[in-house]
């Protein structure tokens, strides 16, 4: 396997067609034009989470970020840039598995 960039931390898969970084698969094809246009790793995720999509041709989905979805995903951050102000100085408690809440509480650091 090879490391393809510090920025990308994406891995080449041994049979040199897809690159598998976790949840997102790249096929070489998409990380070469991703390189030639500017468009990094995290861009695709951020497109994909909070953009509009469409189906293709072939069952295929694309997902784009239209000027209406710009406002709207600003709107949104801005939202829980406010909230994460408020909850600076909480604590949350969970078990060992990270599925059940046991407190939550004000912290005095």
């Amino acid at each position: 396997m090879e490391d393809l960039g510090r920025d990308s931390k994406l891995i080449l898969a041994e049979d040199g067609e897809k690159v598998n970084r976790g949840d997102l698969t790249l096929t070489i094809h998409s990380l070469k034009r991703c390189r030639q246009r500017g468009i990094r790793e995290s861009d695709l995720k951020l497109i994909m989470l909070y953009g509009s999509k469409i189906r293709k041709p072939g069952g295929a989905w694309e997902y784009f970020v239209a000027k209406k979805d710009k406002g709207r995903i600003i709107g949104y951050l801005k939202s829980i840039i406010q909230r994460m102000d408020k909850l600076a100085g909480k604590a949350v408690v969970v078990d060992g598995y990270g599925s059940t809440i046991i407190t939550a509480y004000h912290r005095n650091n």
